[in-house]
């Protein structure tokens, strides 16, 4: 969390300030958190002009109506795609960490429970904001022993939660306001709760494979995916690291596109879980 001025502002210290600029109704916890530390370490009491999103603070800050704006580096990469110079426009004159810690949910042993994994469009870093283009959920009934996989399509058009202020949009931009917005869309489109979750991204999907020593699915259609350029014939398939990513990802070139996409995931999860089951994957994990 940090407080943002304009790069040639005067302003070169929170204690110049009166108040800043941010979207309280959206991200008030953090925003309350760094507001705390301010007034511990800097001895400065500030108060916040309220803001639709981080989004219009920044557009406050470059028309001059905000003298300062707090900013959630999680919602960098909105400005950005709007803004791609707005990094060179701003200096950021006080930043604090934020840490935020989440209690192990409790699941009755014999109730079913929710998994959802997502997979953002992105390499490097886990930590990195993203959209998110994976969206299952994995209910796992404890009793039958028996898990069922649902897919939501990455372009469904629902109310996004959280930072997205339960504005309609595709549901692949949730990702972009972090994993709990995904999580808080989808419990409210479904009305479920969702007890646990699994963030990938390109980057630890294909170690996650490779650690496995590649994955086996049947593949109902041939086709060529775009990603690697890998043919994948009609049949049982193995795959590796880098063919696997060419799989869940190809939605072009498949009959029912994005759908089909979503079965394909599925087939590489189920063959995921049988791998994580063995005897020999548990030996190299």
């Amino acid at each position: 969390m940090s407080v943002v001025v304009l790069k040639d502002s005067d302003v070169h210290n929170v204690t110049q300030l009166d108040s800043i600029t941010g979207p309280t109704d959206t991200d008030n916890d953090n925003i309350q958190k760094l507001i705390a530390d301010i007034k511990t370490s800097q001895s400065k009491e500030l108060t916040v002009e309220q803001s639709t999103s981080y989004l219009a603070a920044y557009k406050s800050l470059v028309s001059g109506e905000a003298k300062a704006i707090v900013l959630n580096s999680v919602f960098e990469n909105i400005i950005e795609s709007e803004y791609p110079d707005y990094a060179s426009k701003i200096r950021k004159i006080y930043t604090k960490n934020i840490t935020k810690e989440v209690a192990a949910p409790k699941v009755s042993k014999n109730k079913s429970f929710n998994v959802y994994v997502s997979g953002i469009d992105t390499y490097g870093p886990i930590s990195s904001v993203s959209r998110s283009d994976v969206n299952i959920l994995m209910t796992v009934n404890q009793d039958s022993k028996k898990i069922l996989l649902t897919t939501t399509p990455r372009d469904s058009y629902v109310p996004i939660a959280d930072g997205g202020n339960n504005q309609k949009d595709k549901l692949t931009h949730a990702g972009i306001y972090g994993v709990d917005s995904s999580i808080h869309t989808l419990e409210n489109l479904y009305g479920v709760d969702i007890n646990y979750y699994v963030r990938l991204n390109f980057t630890s999907f294909l170690k996650l494979i490779d650690l496995l020593g590649g994955v086996d699915v049947y593949n109902d259609q041939e086709f060529t995916s775009r990603h690697g350029k890998f043919h994948f014939p009609v049949g049982n398939v193995h795959l590796d690291s880098e063919q696997a990513l060419g799989f869940v990802r190809e939605r072009y070139s498949l009959a029912d596109g994005d759908r089909d996409r979503g079965r394909n995931q599925q087939k590489v999860i189920v063959a995921i879980i049988q791998k994580l089951t063995s005897t020999e994957a548990l030996k190299k994990l």
